[in-house]
């Protein structure tokens, strides 16, 4: 018995006897959707390509901050360009372990190893293949002599290499350092741990065991100066104690593929453009705004803060419900959005990241104006208008 459709076309059982029941819808699936391609887990997996473009794609923020602290750009590029022999000299020394892996792998099953026994040539060709395969693991990496210690200089340095050799050399020494930091970090003994080890404990016994920071930080600025730190005694830089740890953001140390945020953002804080000289009185100067280091790159814990507490920060200011102004927020409103953020950006304290109470306790020790303060709640200074700026400024709440 041959079952057929309503269209008289004969189903796929073909002229199977017997009434066939059951029959399931062909799935509207795409082959590429069924089997969507593999993506890479780690750095080893990621072709040259893959990582420049997410070496590339971390800058963004850098360029970002380097254009709003111009002074800080300059200086990056000429660190930059002391570096340059540095990472020249890394690269080689990765290409050149490179290339001993492959002579192994040629001379393992040459013809002068015919003493060599089947297990030793084995031997020699898979750590070849390990040479090759990751060759910055053993090659010799210099530490360079002039560090970028900050985001707005390391996009001073990849602006003033805005050209195709200057891209070029960026992104391979950007991927090698990120290769060989990687590959160190697994085996704990990543060179800057060592470093800031070392000087640290220089630091330490040049101040007789005290804290360098309390003996050479200068003083807090109660507002005004908006991050210009001319004529101040320069601050010891340092890395946090743990990952939740708030760190004045000029005197912060970040990892490799860490950057330095503000866990208040700064536009809050002043009424025009970063680094100018409309400061909220009361508020922390940008270089002393409590800051944390987190993970940058496209969907990192960086892009992550910002985004819940830019846009948070915005939508409650924009009715102005608790100020009586639209565009403004109050002091207190700013800090529990921002300990917020950082909670959901990190994961919060159940999955190894930070507690929004502990943060908000480290902020209100930064933050010394009362909780009804007015502040910013405009993100493009731009956008900040006059009315906006009278307002606060005719603002008669702090040090009451």
């Amino acid at each position: 018995m041959v079952t057929r459709r309503q269209n008289g076309k004969t189903n796929p059982n073909g002229n199977t006897i017997g009434r066939v029941v059951g029959e399931t819808s062909q799935a509207q699936v795409l082959a590429a959707g069924a089997n969507p391609q593999a993506m890479p887990e780690t750095e080893e997996e990621k072709g040259f390509w893959a990582s420049a473009s997410d070496w590339l794609t971390q800058q963004k923020d850098n360029v970002t901050a380097a254009i709003d602290d111009p002074g800080a750009a300059v200086q990056g590029f000429a660190k930059d360009l002391g570096n340059t022999p540095t990472a020249l000299l890394n690269l080689i020394s990765v290409m050149g372990m490179a290339q001993v892996g492959s002579d192994m792998r040629t001379q393992a099953y040459g013809a002068n190893t015919g003493s060599l026994s089947p297990q030793a040539q084995q031997a020699a060709f898979e750590a070849g293949t390990q040479l090759m395969t990751n060759p910055a693991q053993s090659a010799l990496i210099f530490n360079e002599p002039f560090p970028l210690e900050s985001a707005a200089e390391v996009g001073g340095a990849l602006i003033g290499s805005l050209n195709p050799k200057g891209m070029v050399r960026g992104a391979a020494a950007g991927v090698t350092k990120s290769r060989a930091r990687a590959t160190a970090k697994a085996a704990g003994t990543t060179q800057n741990s060592a470093s800031t080890s070392k000087n640290a404990t220089l630091a330490s016994n040049s101040s007789g065991g005290k804290n360098p920071a309390n003996k050479t930080a200068p003083p807090t600025s109660s507002g005004g100066s908006g991050g210009n730190n001319s004529g101040k005694i320069k601050k010891v830089k340092r890395r946090a104690s743990h990952r939740c740890e708030l760190v004045p953001y000029d005197e912060l140390i970040c990892g490799a593929n860490q950057q330095a945020h503000h866990v208040v953002p700064d536009w809050m804080l002043r009424l025009g453009k970063r680094n100018g000289k409309d400061r909220i009185h009361g508020m922390p100067t940008l270089a002393d705004g409590p800051a944390i280091c987190l993970e940058s790159g496209k969907g990192k814990a960086h892009r992550k803060a910002h985004s819940h507490v830019d846009r948070t920060a915005e939508r409650v200011a924009r009715g102005g419900r608790s100020t009586g102004e639209p565009g403004t927020l109050r002091q207190g409103q700013a800090l529990v959005i921002s300990s917020r953020a950082i909670e959901k950006a990190t994961g919060g304290k159940a999955n190894g990241g930070c507690d929004r109470k502990d943060i908000s306790d480290q902020l209100r020790k930064h933050f010394k104006a009362p909780d009804n303060s007015l502040l910013r709640g405009v993100y493009h200074a731009g956008k900040v208008t006059e009315r906006i700026k009278n307002f606060i400024a005719g603002d008669k709440s702090v040090g009451k």
